[in-house]
């Protein structure tokens, strides 16, 4: 559905693996570019040949059958999170959820790309290298 001049509303999965496929049929907009403007990621390169360079890089890690050897280590950090949550809640009377989650995502993005966590929910705060 058309919203305005240059914004298309899309509901349909099919139409938005069509369109967000990289083919020359729907290269992406300068607008990726100055999402990030000064690195050059998978997410917004408008560079067709480098956007296939980088997704085949990361095809095979981030595969289903790649995230499914990670599942033990998800699990264990989800429950560190629980885990957390609950110690905060009961000694603050309040579980900060956005921070819990944060740390979460952090330290799985941490294990998943660089084999290590930064282990900010052991420490409870953020950890700066």
């Amino acid at each position: 559905m058309r919203v305005g001049p240059r914004e298309v509303y899309i509901a349909s999965p099919h139409d938005v693996r069509s369109i967000f496929q990289i083919k020359n049929e729907y290269p992406k907009s300068k607008w990726y570019v100055t999402f990030v403007p000064f690195v050059e990621t998978i997410f917004n390169t408008c560079n067709i040949p480098q956007h296939r360079r980088l997704r085949r890089l990361l095809s095979s890690p981030l595969s289903e059958s790649g995230l499914k050897s990670f599942i033990p280590q998800i699990d264990s950090k989800v429950s560190l999170t629980i885990q957390r949550m609950r110690e905060e809640q009961e000694t603050r009377g309040v579980a900060d959820i956005f921070k819990w989650w944060l740390f979460l995502t952090t330290d799985v993005i941490g294990e998943l790309s660089f084999g290590e966590s930064f282990r900010m929910l052991e420490s409870g705060k953020v950890s700066l290298g």
